[in-house]
């Protein structure tokens, strides 16, 4: 089942690089790209969730330390690094597309205290969340 994942996300990537008008062929993939595909569509279907490196890493079927040098070489960044992008990321998605309440996205993106995700989204995005979503609802 993880080959399998791993190879529709790597096609996909080929797909999309050839219809965005990629003009070389990609090289081919290696297993540190494969697990990274892997490793991300498992932390994106989980952002509302208690993510640990640890469970990601056996779900690829790999170290915690070998997940966390993947990251580091893919992304340039740490795997807790790149789950915190994602969940505020998602806030801001949320925020600018939703009427739930600061407090309901918070805990929809996996930080269910207010006042730390708010310390997060503005250290982030450089507002409050409740600014971020007056200026860009109007």
């Amino acid at each position: 089942e993880l080959a399998v994942q791993g190879n529709l996300l790597l096609l996909l990537q080929v797909f999309f690089r050839a219809a965005a008008g990629a003009e070389k062929e990609p090289p081919p993939p290696t297993r540190a790209g494969t697990v990274f595909l892997i490793a991300k569509t498992w932390i994106d279907q989980r952002l509302d969730e208690d993510i640990a490196v640890g469970d990601a890493a056996r779900y690829c079927h790999v170290s915690e330390s070998y997940l966390q040098k993947i990251f580091r070489e893919v992304i340039g960044r740490a795997f807790s690094a790149y789950v915190r992008e994602q969940r505020l990321e998602r806030a801001a998605y949320l925020l600018r597309t939703t009427e739930l309440s600061v407090k309901e996205i918070a805990v929809e993106c996996g930080i269910p205290d207010q006042n730390y995700f708010a310390r997060q989204f503005r250290r982030s995005h450089g507002t409050s969340p409740s600014a971020f979503r007056a200026r860009h609802n109007s």
